[in-house]
């Protein structure tokens, strides 16, 4: 019986730290695209040899 008591919560906790780490990743894709609006508006990706260069650094974000 305690087995079982057991499996629900670590069950629950596994659900609640999935929930936590989905909305960190919807707030981090959110930053990413913030960030690249920013680099457009100040014409940093407008040459080509840069835009690889940025385009990682995003990526690694």
């Amino acid at each position: 019986m305690y087995e079982r008591s057991d499996e629900k919560s670590i069950s629950s906790v596994c659900e609640e730290e999935l929930a936590k780490a989905k909305k960190i990743m919807s707030k981090l894709e959110d930053i990413e695209i913030d960030l690249y609006e920013e680099l457009i508006k100040l014409n940093i990706l407008k040459k080509n040899s840069n835009l690889e260069i940025y385009k990682k650094i995003i990526h690694e974000i």
